[in-house]
């Protein structure tokens, strides 16, 4: 309606509207025996499009059905079981203005915790604001991804125990990093902090962008910190949420770069655009010129209706340019790099001094210039962009001894393909002074920033140390190129990558697998941990989930021609999804480079045991190959996996 003007659609959704209220909150006969209904939703969403109906419409009885529906959640009705009929799974374990603190699951809680922003701002209603206040802390200090994601859980897509932030294993629902964007939005509009879009801005520019590729046509789920070369977009999903809410949101952004009262004009994300507005003292044309995020400079142009017209025009300050990448306690800097921002006017430099004259002044993370504004004046904010390392705070476990990159509000990442392959096994002892900004001039990545020459160390296969350099991208760019290894938080240490990276035998030069379950790598399978039983959880493996009945193979090449003794594996079973093989066997590769079956020692069969090493040996006094094949056949409703394969070498 608002884009064309026409009704149509319009009115079928306000007919549905009248028709929820009176099945909810008045009673229909065709409805729960004529009584209303009166009980939340288990997804909240409906309040988020109920406000923008009272906006579009100005009939309060769609606020109104809002209010009602956050007023009775945890109220009316409250679930009694576990998963995702547990109370805290949609936020109904407790009445909204008693919550304080950011449970279940992810997407569900923010689209509440916007809808509660909507109707405190549309209604004056001031008894939420303590509750949101709480819930909002309570992200930022403890449940929030450095790239602005949230919900870091899998199974419930939600918010687990405080500081439980994994990386690899990261979930981060691209629909909760959208909901993020629209929950501080909101309590922006709600409070004129710029806290709220500081957070708005690095989960947009992040963890949202990240969602989609840059050709717009492959989408991510899920958004790990981490990745060991298995990871790829999709170009859709079963449940469609993901794209779809993409699609919703980028539209909207250019409705959330200002914001204005009577006299004060509020800009608060920065990119080029023209806007008018209507203040009381007139009417004002603002143009807004910068390559934001990757260029420091934002100039803005302000023509008023008329000369000598008395406003205010608010420029946002990132927390960035501070000693923290982004509000809350989680994450902080941990280098010396920082650099003063400058305000300009009519290329005039204003000095801290002039802050006290009244003109210029700093509240709540916004510079605030109020003055009577002549036709073409022109404003410049200067935002230094050096590259950054940032530390999380001990209680995050996953992060410590690691460090992140980042440059503005963007984070930054390392991808096996401009990189040695495995970006997780380097590791950087020192902040590095040694790092370059350089625009990319070609290809997928043209016209973005990339950081070149970070100062590092990597440790192969073999365990070998090698003084290297790490080259990194913006997060929001990752998997454009192809499937590679990725990684945000760096290790600090060598000890750190040889606790987290498998280091193959001396006699094995690679291993690959038809398929490797998303989290697991098939490295793991020979870095010598011995298994307490076969369904050993605290060792990593390898499986096939979830590619159930399909066959699969895993190839050992070795660094030169060895003399192969005995071949014994581990099985994994869960006595779930993944089981013992219902067959399985061994084959080498020929001078030719065929696939032949494995001289098996006579009185050997390809046993399948739990609990134990399942050994073979080879038949004969010599057999030298290069390469081995372990070929698996799964029983028809599961996959396979491994702990552990070990050689026994002549």
């Amino acid at each position: 309606y608002q884009a064309t003007g026409k009704r149509n659609l319009l009115d079928i959704a306000t007919k549905s509207a009248k028709h929820i209220n009176k099945v909810f909150f008045e009673g229909d006969p065709n409805y729960n025996g004529g009584k209303p209904v009166n009980q939340a939703t288990g997804h909240e969403e409906i309040e988020i499009a109920l406000v923008k109906l009272y906006r579009v419409t100005g009939d309060p009885l769609y606020l109104n059905m809002a209010k009602k529906f956050i007023d009775i959640r945890g109220v009316t009705y409250v679930p009694d079981g576990k998963g995702t009929m547990s109370p805290e799974y949609a936020q109904q374990h407790a009445p909204v203005r008693k919550q304080d603190k950011a449970v279940g699951h992810a997407v569900r809680a923010v689209y509440l915790y916007s809808g509660m922003s909507d109707v405190g701002t549309l209604t004056g209603d001031t008894t939420l604001s303590p509750a949101l206040d709480k819930i909002w802390g309570n992200i930022v200090d403890t449940r929030m991804h450095i790239t602005g994601g949230l919900g870091a859980i899998h199974g419930i897509e939600g918010f687990g125990p405080e500081y439980d932030l994994p990386n690899k294993e990261a979930y981060n629902e691209t629909c909760a990093a959208v909901g993020n964007v629209f929950f501080n939005h909101r309590m922006f509009l709600l409070e004129k902090d710029a806290k709220y879009m500081d957070v708005a801005e690095v989960s947009l520019l992040n963890n949202v962008l990240a969602g989609v590729n840059l050709e717009g046509n492959k989408f991510f789920y899920v958004n790990p910190l981490a990745s060991d070369g298995t990871v790829d977009r999709s170009y859709w999903f079963g449940t469609a949420c993901c794209p779809t809410n993409l699609a919703r949101l980028i539209p909207q952004i250019s409705g959330l770069m200002y914001a204005h009262t009577d006299n004060e004009i509020y800009c608060s994300f920065y990119t080029g655009s023209k806007v008018d507005f209507a203040l009381t003292s007139g009417k004002v044309a603002l143009e807004q010129k910068t390559n934001y995020p990757f260029d420091e400079s934002i100039i803005l142009t302000v023509n008023p209706e008329k000369n000598d017209q008395t406003f205010s025009i608010k420029m946002r300050i990132p927390t960035w340019v501070g000693s923290l990448f982004v509000p809350g306690k989680l994450y902080r800097y941990v280098d010396n790099n920082s650099k003063a921002w400058e305000l300009y006017i009519n290329d005039k430099k204003i000095g801290n001094l002039s802050f006290k004259k009244g003109e210029v002044s700093l509240d709540k993370g916004f510079v605030s210039i109020s003055r009577k504004w002549k036709k073409g004046d022109k404003v410049e904010l200067k935002l230094p962009m050096p590259v950054r390392f940032s530390h999380a705070i001990n209680e995050v476990k996953a992060d410590n001894d690691r460090v992140a990159i980042s440059r503005g509000p963007l984070v930054y990442c390392a991808e096996g393909i401009d990189n040695t392959e495995d970006v997780n096994r380097y590791y950087l002892t020192k902040v590095s002074t040694d790092a370059k900004v350089q625009r990319d001039d070609t290809g997928i990545l043209k016209g973005i920033d990339l950081i070149k020459n970070v100062s590092a160390d990597y440790i192969d296969v073999k365990g070998n140390v090698h003084q290297a350099s790490l080259n990194l991208i913006p997060y929001y760019a990752w998997n454009n190129r192809g499937v590679s290894t990725m990684n945000i938080w760096f290790a600090e240490n060598e000890k750190k990558v040889r606790e987290s990276v498998a280091i193959l035998p001396v006699a094995i030069k690679d291993i690959k697998a038809t398929y490797t379950n998303e989290g697991e790598n098939v490295f793991s399978i020979v870095d010598g941990k011995h298994p307490k039983n076969s369904k050993d959880t605290e060792i990593n493996r390898w499986t096939s989930w979830n590619k159930k009945g399909e066959k699969q193979s895993i190839d050992f090449t070795f660094e030169k021609p060895t003399d192969i003794k005995a071949f014994s594996v581990y099985w994994y079973d869960d006595n779930g999804g993944v089981r013992l093989p219902d067959v399985w066997n061994l084959e080498y590769k020929d001078d030719r480079g065929s696939w032949k079956p494995f001289p098996l020692y006579s009185t050997d069969s390809y046993s399948l045991l739990k609990d134990q090493f399942n050994l073979v040996h080879s038949d004969g006094d010599s057999f030298v190959v290069e390469s081995i094949r372990l070929n698996l056949t799964p029983k028809a409703d599961s996959a396979v996996g491994v702990l552990q394969v070990r050689f026994d070498i002549k």
